[in-house]
């Protein structure tokens, strides 16, 4: 675990200061700057900036309070602009070669502070656009679905990512947004806190205030590994959430399956629990599982239980469909968020890495979730919580 953590970090350190590099590179060279002294501010600068992202998640992790909060708030934000700006910067490559073909090179300045500016205002738009989740209305069709469940509403909430930076007042507005919706059921499919140690306790009560028929069910996800699953559990334990870890209930004939993502070198109880007496695969089924994959991994190991969540394409859901599972529904993607993680999670996960597909019976929807991890911005996907109308 220690060899590969250490890995993702020198891999990210790499890549983050090479953008930072290209952003300085390309800057000087746009913007015709010469002066050594601001040469020398500016890459410093981006010096700090290329590791201060770690460098603020370990100052929360060691002592949470508002200075380290703002920190991480910044290092976060710089991620998602600087995507942006080296975008702007290819962007600018291109153009500066067109411009040198047909010889107004005189306009590179110009051009170049439109473009940037742009790359700015649209990663500010990013901003505002993660903190404005939009109901999504699905109508999903399950078979022997018992007549009283026919039309109605279940909400998916996933990837809040409560913390450092979405806080109670984001949490507030999405409970005001789900119970506009008079559920029946509400299901978060994991990733509820963000996996920064810090003060949990204010969420509490917002989270006790949603409101649905059925009440409100969760399984955790990564973020909730990351943070130490008995800090998560133990603050839902003071709401009127149900956990459902590894667990099945039955809500008058509808069936819900909860499979907690599993920690580090484990393997989850997915067989165990589709073994019990508590399971009936007769019965509409719906499947809450983290990762938009198969709830089994083909040749599993506990070494490779997590590199496969995360780099392993298994999403031919062979388990649940064998199982008699209708509709899993996961989160984990946040359809990418920005560019080039958008390309990045289609690649790895196919087109199930957003939305809603149909294999026979089996339905999968992963949403692209309603917080934002990293970067708090959203610009190629949006925030989002769907409300599933049964048929």
């Amino acid at each position: 675990m220690i060899a590969r953590l250490l890995l993702f970090v020198t891999v990210f350190l790499l890549v983050f200061g090479g953008a930072n590099y290209a952003l300085y590179y390309s800057a000087i060279r746009f913007f015709n700057i010469s002066n050594p002294l601001f040469r020398a501010y500016f890459i410093i600068a981006l010096c700090v900036l290329s590791f201060s992202f770690f460098l603020s998640s370990f100052l929360i992790r060691l002592h949470g309070n508002i200075l380290s909060n703002i920190y991480y708030g910044i290092s976060a934000y710089w991620i998602g602009l600087l995507s942006n700006l080296v975008a702007a910067c290819v962007l600018m490559w291109i153009v500066f070669g067109v411009m040198k073909l047909i010889g107004v090179e005189s306009y590179l300045f110009a051009t170049a502070t439109v473009v940037f500016s742009l790359a700015f205002l649209f990663s500010v738009y990013g901003v505002w656009n993660a903190t404005v989740p939009r109901t999504k209305s699905i109508e999903i069709a399950l078979k022997n679905l018992p007549s009283e469940w026919k039309g109605k509403k279940i909400i998916q909430l996933s990837d809040l990512h409560l913390g450092p930076i979405h806080r109670v007042g984001f949490l507030e507005n999405v409970v005001k947004a789900v119970n506009a919706q008079n559920p029946d059921v509400i299901l978060i499919t994991g990733d509820l806190f963000d996996g920064m140690d810090g003060d949990l306790l204010p969420f509490i009560k917002p989270l006790s205030s949603f409101k649905s028929t059925y009440g409100t069910f969760f399984v955790t996800g990564n973020h909730e590994g990351y943070l130490g699953i008995d800090t998560a559990l133990k603050v839902l334990k003071e709401t009127n959430i149900t956990i459902l870890d590894d667990k099945v209930v039955n809500l008058n004939g509808l069936q819900i399956v909860g499979i907690s993502y599993p920690l580090y070198d484990q393997i989850n109880n997915a067989e165990e629990v589709f073994a019990s007496k508590d399971y009936d695969p007769k019965k509409p089924t719906i499947l809450m599982y983290h990762v938009p994959m198969n709830v089994t991994h083909k040749n599993d190991t506990l070494s490779h239980q997590q590199w496969n969540a995360y780099f392993t394409l298994d999403d031919d859901y062979s388990y649940a469909k064998e199982h008699g599972v209708d509709l899993q529904l996961s989160g984990h993607t946040h359809k990418g968020q920005l560019l080039p993680f958008n390309l990045l999670a289609r690649l790895l996960l196919g087109k199930n890495y957003y939305g809603l597909h149909t294999y026979g019976t089996f339905n999968i929807y992963t949403t692209s979730g309603v917080g934002t991890w990293g970067p708090p911005l959203r610009t190629f996907s949006n925030s989002e919580i769907p409300v599933f109308t049964l048929r």
